[in-house]
């Protein structure tokens, strides 16, 4: 039988808090502003992509299975330029997944206390 692979800690750091130093086994997503001004909650594609924590998480376990960079032990999210609700929500589970990568994210990674 195959044992489950951990589930990665992930912490948000929002704004008006200091990022913490990254040590070793700690990977770092930046979440960039939009690129202009939209309407409440209505980013277009190019914006929301920026911000698609989801996606970047998959990216970070799949060059892990690539052999591209080592499996990371824990996440920083510097969410200290965007919105972190909707940030936060995908991260515990509470915003609707989009894609097939949106439930592997789901499995593998876990806020952090």
């Amino acid at each position: 039988m195959t044992a489950l692979p951990h589930k990665i800690s992930v912490t948000v750091v929002t704004a008006g808090h200091e990022m913490p130093l990254a040590g070793p086994g700690v990977a770092v997503i930046r979440l960039d502003p939009p690129l202009h001004d939209h309407g409440a909650g209505d980013l277009c594609v190019a914006c929301a992509a920026r911000t698609d924590v989801r996606t970047l998480l998959f990216e970070l376990i799949e060059a892990a299975r690539q052999g591209l960079r080592d499996e990371p032990r824990a996440v920083l999210v510097d969410a200290r330029a965007v919105d972190p609700d909707p940030v936060i929500a995908a991260i515990e589970g509470r915003a609707p997944a989009k894609a097939l990568r949106d439930h592997t994210v789901a499995r593998r990674f876990r806020p952090a206390s």
